[in-house]
């Protein structure tokens, strides 16, 4: 059996998620306290109790990718052997930290620093985003993620988000997102999230890192910082990057916490046979190996 691990982005976001890890290994307890230092809020208290500093996508952004590093971590400390792995926006960023094995402390700092240059550039371009089944040329908006076969992601101005949302309804839906993610909006966001990137130059992937933003298979850090800088400006290119991973013969993907989201993805996108699995708990860890 080969294994490919999945790493959610923002949005994939879940009540309690990473808790009962956190509560009985020590990495992932280290991981949210990481998280914490980075954002200046107390990352645990924040995901117990929801409110709005889970809204806010400085917070967010290294939450997630805590929580998603710590549950990768412990399968791989008890002994699962994993072949490849992708992810969802900013889950492409903790596949790639994965895999070139950075340190915690530089991939909670690296989503930090793509969290408030992302939550900046959003306050000078405001924006939105919109999921349909279809693409609609419409003007503002441009494609920013192919989630699934009937689901696209478009992203713009919030002017042209209300256009298109009418025009499709009942057939779309607004999606509860802070910024008009993959597009140009977020270029300025692009310069602090390659100086947050040093980390991965030199490093060599461990594992198969497929990138979602051409569903190419990514050899080295300097590539890997490329991928993740353009991404933010990109569509995130997810069936195609589900296809090339079965396509390279992985026989069943395991998504990490916070994993609703993108199980249901792959699930729409590979079909219901296709073995999808999803890991957040202690128990979920002991019966994944």
């Amino acid at each position: 059996m080969t294994i490919a691990l999945l790493f959610p982005g923002q949005g994939s976001e879940e009540p309690e998620m990473g808790l009962a890890l956190a509560s009985a290994d020590a990495r992932a307890a280290r991981l949210l306290a990481l998280a914490s230092d980075a954002c200046a809020v107390d990352v645990r208290r924040a995901i117990e109790r929801g409110g709005r500093a889970m809204t806010r996508t400085e917070v967010i952004q290294p939450a997630i990718v805590a929580v998603s590093l710590a549950v990768a971590r412990a399968l791989e400390d008890r002994g699962l052997v994993i072949d490849c792995v992708l992810g969802h926006s900013l889950g492409e960023l903790t596949a790639a930290c994965f895999a070139l094995d950075v340190p915690d402390e530089d991939a909670i700092a690296i989503a930090a620093s793509r969290g408030r240059a992302m939550a900046e550039a959003a306050a000078t371009s405001p924006g939105g985003m919109l999921a349909c089944a279809t693409t609609p040329s419409t003007p503002g908006l441009v494609l920013a993620a192919h989630n699934a076969p009937d689901e696209h992601v478009l992203s713009g101005r919030h002017d042209a988000l209300v256009a298109a949302e009418r025009a499709l309804a009942p057939h779309a839906r607004r999606l509860a997102v802070a910024g008009a993610w993959h597009s140009r909006a977020m270029e300025p966001a692009t310069a602090p999230l390659r100086a947050a990137l040093g980390a991965m130059n030199g490093r060599a992937p461990r594992t198969t890192l497929i990138s979602a933003l051409d569903a190419r298979e990514v050899v080295d850090g300097a590539r890997a910082a490329d991928v993740l800088v353009r991404g933010i400006v990109s569509p995130v290119r997810w069936v195609d990057a589900l296809r090339a991973a079965r396509h390279r013969g992985v026989s069943e993907m395991i998504v990490v916490a916070p994993a609703r989201v993108v199980r249901s993805l792959a699930r729409r996108t590979l079909g219901p046979s296709f073995p999808v699995r999803a890991v957040a708990t202690p128990e979920d860890i002991e019966s994944a190996k």
